[in-house]
């Protein structure tokens, strides 16, 4: 259960965001290492 803090809904979006981020650049240097 998460408490509804602005504070800790702002930290979970942000850290989605860069797992979000992390995860389209492994699949980018992914992809050009296929090639």
């Amino acid at each position: 259960m998460m408490p509804n803090d602005p504070l800790v809904i702002l930290h979970v979006g942000l850290v989605d965001n860069i797992s979000n981020s992390i995860q389209t650049i492994l699949n980018r240097v992914k992809s050009v290492s296929d090639v």
